[in-house]
């Protein structure tokens, strides 16, 4: 791939990163939140649940945006040298 394509792709990738990093955080700050105000309605638990999987779904996709950005980084030093 041209180092362009691959710079190109660095720079979304990292702004995806960015992004989901923010949300996983807002989640748990949301998550504590509701976790100290009680859980004492259904609201609350179907609140709770939803927020873990939102967490869990976020916090793997950062992951894997993380392996994909290591990889587009070792291509790009590789088209360097």
């Amino acid at each position: 791939m041209k180092p362009e394509v691959i710079k190109e792709k660095l720079k979304v990738d990292l702004e995806r990163l960015k992004i989901s990093v923010a949300i996983v955080v807002l989640l748990t700050s949301g998550l504590v939140g509701l976790l100290f105000k009680g859980i004492s309605s259904t609201l609350s638990i179907v609140l709770l649940c939803l927020g873990i999987i939102g967490e869990l779904l976020f916090g793997l996709y950062a992951i894997i945006l993380n392996v994909n950005i290591s990889n587009l980084l070792r291509e790009w030093e590789g088209e360097n040298d």
